[in-house]
């Protein structure tokens, strides 16, 4: 115990004196992977504090599929950080001992909320107006409740997501789990693309076998629906949604696993990110931002959390209507024969009209929603494409020149394709630590602050980033447990459930 307590000594010396914590921003649930931790920089930019979000993760070894999910994380972010429209990560901290550790963590810039809180956010100030309207109050009442979500604004967040998907996409990477809960705005309502963990790059060469293709990954509510067309419908009893615990759909997949082909890539053809005979394109990633567009401009989701796979087929094909192409119950070859069977037993649908669906929108903006929203793939544009959109005429030109796409290096990605061994855990071990030093190296983080001075009073919160108080002390004294964390271990779950951002009641309108 002492030994291990010497051994932690310096990683505290170093929190102490740069980063502070002082309470977990993400609700814990068994399943955790990542908690999201408030903390304090001491040294900041040029010497001046400001509040981060340590994302930790913890138990990292627990199987090798989660420590892939981090170092691929880990590469993704390092790689791809600088883009306005991605979330911004600021500094990884180094382990204390590089041969046990168990948690890394990644220091990001802090954001006011994630998209999904603040269309809650949007629809409140919309039922206030309403009630001061029927009350005979007059409008105006809304901005007691928080701030309105307005047709510019809306306009706004759709050109920052398809810029950052367009970054994504030219540089070879599939986000593949676009919803409102990994989309973050800032104090300024700026949209980031956030938690790249699920994500896959171009890293296919040659005859290599391609890596777990889930079609499952994607959130339900927004995946893309050329991705069901693989499952196989045997019977109607199966067509039922998964309990909330169970990793698997109750639906069958083709593959027990994945998407992957069932017939290898043939010699000589040229590599690719994306399976032959699979559903992956990164027309997943547009349908998922249709429907993010379609949520910030009702408040609701286009399609409920829960429904059958033929239930939600229908809701699709109802809203967008039936492809005119005369193949598409094939989805391109990929059609199961009891999904295609099934779509074709599917009346024709003519699709909803978009005017009258979403009052006030204009006929631009109806226009992208259904190219975004196409049920065929093939009818989607590209986020450049749609980038090009003329709804986006009128707020084009508040964007300077995004960066280029990077050219991504497949060797850095060996280890997706590596046949799994019982060294395959120290191999990776070895490659987290070798990405955070190459990080801190490239960026000048040095020793990130060790014998710097420890501070003890964290000033208050400015602006609206987090719900003010009066002081942070109290929170920052249970900071002594919450280095458990940072140490590498496991905060018991009691006390993760203590550190709640939720616990904190807004303050009562003025």
């Amino acid at each position: 115990m002492a030994a291990t307590e010497a051994r932690d000594r310096p990683y505290a010396r170093m929190l102490d004196g740069q980063y502070q914590l002082i309470r977990s921003l993400s609700q814990y649930h068994e399943n955790m992977q990542a908690p999201v931790l408030l903390a304090y920089d001491h040294l900041g930019t040029k010497g001046k504090g400001m509040y981060v979000a340590i994302k930790g993760t913890i138990d990292l070894f627990a199987s090798l599929a989660k420590a892939k999910r981090v170092l691929r994380e880990l590469k993704f972010s390092v790689r791809l950080s600088g883009h306005p429209d991605l979330i911004y990560l600021e500094n990884l901290l180094v382990p204390s001992d590089e041969q046990t550790f168990t948690g890394i963590f990644m220091v990001f810039k802090l954001m006011r909320c994630d998209l999904s809180t603040r269309l809650a956010e949007g629809v409140a100030v919309a039922q206030a107006e309403a009630y001061g309207i029927a009350q005979n109050k007059g409008r105006g009442c809304g901005h007691e409740v928080g701030k309105p979500i307005t047709g510019r604004l809306v306009k706004r967040w759709m050109f920052e997501l398809l810029s950052g998907l367009a970054f994504l996409h030219g540089s070879g990477v599939l986000h593949r789990d676009i919803k409102p809960s990994n989309l973050l705005v800032d104090d300024h309502d700026r949209l980031r693309i956030c938690n790249l963990g699920l994500a896959r790059a171009d890293v296919r060469r040659g005859e290599d076998i391609v890596y777990t293709w889930t079609s499952h990954v994607v959130s339900r509510s927004y995946r893309a629906p050329e991705l069901f067309l693989r499952r196989n419908l045997p019977s109607d009893t199966l067509d039922q949604v998964s309990p909330p615990s169970s990793p698997r759909p109750a639906v069958s997949d083709a593959s027990p696993t994945s998407v992957a082909p069932d017939i290898p890539a043939r010699r000589g053809s040229a590599p690719s990110a994306y399976p032959p005979f699979s559903s992956y394109s990164p027309a997943i990633d547009v349908w998922s931002a249709g429907a993010v567009f379609s949520e910030t401009l009702t408040g609701r989701a286009l399609i409920p959390p829960g429904l059958p796979v033929k239930e939600q087929l229908r809701a699709v094909l109802s809203f967008s209507g039936t492809p005119k192409r005369s193949d598409w119950c094939d989805g391109g070859g990929l059609s199961s024969p009891s999904m295609k069977r099934y779509l074709q037993s599917l009346p024709h649908y003519p699709g909803m009209d978009k005017l009258g669906c979403f009052p006030g929108v204009s006929v631009e903006g109806t226009h992208l929603l259904d190219q975004l929203l196409a049920f065929d793939p093939r009818d989607r544009p590209s986020a450049e494409e749609a980038l090009r959109h003329p709804y986006f005429h009128s707020v084009r030109g508040d964007y300077e020149r995004r960066p280029r796409p990077v050219a991504l290096n497949p060797a850095d990605f060996d280890f997706e394709l590596r046949q799994p061994s019982a060294h395959e855990p120290a191999r990776l071990r070895q490659e987290i630590v070798q990405e955070i030093k190459e990080f801190r190296r490239r960026n000048g983080k040095g020793p990130g602050g060790l014998g710097a001075t420890p501070q003890t009073r964290v000033p208050p919160v400015s602006g609206s980033t987090l719900p003010a108080q009066v002081t942070h002390d109290g929170e920052a004294a249970k900071a002594a447990e919450a280095q458990l964390l940072l140490r590498g271990s496991t905060v018991p779950v009691e006390k993760m459930g203590a550190m709640r951002l939720d616990d904190d009641d807004p303050p009562a309108p003025q």
